[in-house]
């Protein structure tokens, strides 16, 4: 639980470290959707190719 305390109060004493992480996090979030999408999509591919060989 220190850990936590520290790093919020380290960033709530300097700003621009709250928008770096913010801007470090949205990247992030839009990333694994991306990622997630992308598996999804290949699995409906998959799914179709074999049943246009069968």
């Amino acid at each position: 639980m220190t850990v936590i305390t520290s790093a919020l109060s380290s960033l709530m004493a300097d700003p621009s470290a709250i928008r770096d992480t913010a801007l470090i996090t949205g990247v992030s979030i839009l990333t694994l959707i991306g990622l997630l999408y992308g598996v999804r999509e290949l699995g409906r591919e998959i799914r179709q190719f074999r049943k246009a060989k069968a």
